[in-house]
């Protein structure tokens, strides 16, 4: 009965041992299952997968990962259409392919591929690789992939760049604070904000960008063709050293291009990018602080706790159709604070004191001072065109605070004198 189990034991290891062998082909006779993944040659957005499914009848599936809600296409090969696939995996004898893995960790944008094979008596051939390819690799896929696409593959239409409105680029790699953030904004001018990974954005630097260096990065987008750019995703965990990029800008006519990877990079990266930093950073030395005179207030906020305002206060002014402020101290709930209307004047005289000081320039102030006694305020003001000046501290105060809060407590205070308006905060 040992006997038996035993040689029953040898059996099934032998027939599994058969079934996961890798190909060992002189002739591929038939295909159950083809993928191809690649990132190149003709591939413009992105990854394209391409996978032939065998039965009855053979058909092509086709998706590009680059395109959002992009529904994957699906089309039947005819038996001399398949035919043809399978003289040109014999014809270039695929089979020798098989267990290829080979990856240039010091490329970057390069192309990338993956091929696996399922034959008819179940035999597998499967290879990947990344900027290094397999003999004939060239060959197969340039033959190969107008079968699977056909002729009715959607084209691709390049976008010549004629002006950018907005330009989104950053990295960082797997080091500490070794990153960049760069913002290009287009509008009456051009300015660029530059910020280094780990740096509070408070400390981020803007500049102005002239026409000229637009110029140069609209030359250089069109020379490199960065259209082909749009919709990659490419991520490489295989590679030791390598960092993570995300990259948009926004042209004419609403069109983006957008692109991001990890370690994995789209074609001519390096020289774009390269490029392309040296453009905005000839900028440095122009440095502007954005200005925002305030010609209207949408909402005022303003709160102070501490030891030198009555322990405490909090103003909030709402200007809808007519405006008004809710004031609460120290100890008071909610529901005990007060509201009042605040005149066309007392806005005005506001507006005329928040420009003679030129509270833009508090913007994303955040300082605090752990090591003495003061009040703790926070600052918000939106005013038109949905723009916001906002600052916060503690025992820290940006330039002329004292005297823009007292003037500006004084004038909401004279709200008190009229009728108090009865309602909740």
């Amino acid at each position: 009965m040992k006997t038996k189990c035993l040689l029953w034991c040898v059996w099934i290891v032998a027939v599994l041992f058969v079934a996961v062998q890798p190909a060992r082909c002189e002739k591929i006779e038939g295909i159950k299952n083809l993928r191809l993944i690649c990132s190149s040659l003709s591939i413009v957005n992105g990854i394209e997968i391409y996978e032939l499914t065998g039965g009855h009848k053979y058909t092509v599936q086709i998706k590009n990962t680059g395109r959002l809600y992009y529904e994957a296409k699906k089309k039947t090969l005819n038996d001399e259409q398949v035919q043809e696939v399978i003289d040109i995996l014999n014809k270039y004898k695929v089979w020798e392919w098989n267990g290829f893995r080979e990856y240039d960790s010091n490329a970057r944008g390069g192309e990338s591929f993956s091929f696996s094979l399922i034959t008819l008596d179940n035999k597998t051939i499967s290879a990947s690789g990344y900027e290094k390819y397999p003999e004939h690799y060239e060959d197969v896929t340039q033959e190969l992939l107008p079968i699977l696409k056909g002729e009715d593959e959607e084209e691709v239409v390049p976008i010549t760049i004629e002006e950018i409105k907005n330009l989104h680029y950053s990295t960082r790699s797997d080091a500490v604070n070794s990153g960049v953030y760069y913002e290009l904004t287009c509008g009456d001018k051009c300015t660029v904000e530059i910020k280094l990974d780990g740096q509070p954005d408070e400390e981020a630097k803007t500049y102005l960008v002239s026409d000229e260096q637009v110029k140069k990065l609209i030359d250089l987008f069109n020379q490199y063709e960065i259209w082909r750019w749009d919709g990659f995703s490419g991520s490489n965990a295989g590679v030791r050293d390598g960092h993570t990029f995300y990259f948009i800008v926004d042209v004419q006519d609403g069109k983006a291009i957008g692109a991001t990877g990890y370690k994995m990079y789209p074609k001519n990266y390096e020289k774009v990018v390269q490029e392309m930093l040296r453009i905005l950073d000839e900028s440095k030395g122009k440095e502007i602080e954005e200005t925002i005179p305030v010609r209207e207030i949408n909402y005022l906020y303003y709160s102070s706790f501490g030891s030198t305002v009555n322990g405490g206060v909090l103003y909030k002014l709402i200007c809808d159709d007519e405006c008004t402020v809710s004031i609460k101290l120290a100890g008071e709930t909610s529901e005990e604070a007060k509201t009042y209307p605040v005149s066309d004047e007392q806005v005005k005289e506001l507006i005329d004191l928040f420009n003679k000081y030129e509270v833009w320039k508090w913007h994303r102030f955040d300082k605090c001072d752990l090591n003495a006694n003061g009040d703790d305020f926070v600052f918000v003001l939106d005013v038109q065109d949905a723009k916001e000046i906002n600052a916060r501290g503690y025992n820290i105060y940006p330039e002329n605070y004292e005297e823009v809060t007292q003037e500006m407590l004084r004038i909401l205070d004279e709200s008190r004198e009229d009728n108090c308006i009865s309602e909740e905060d």
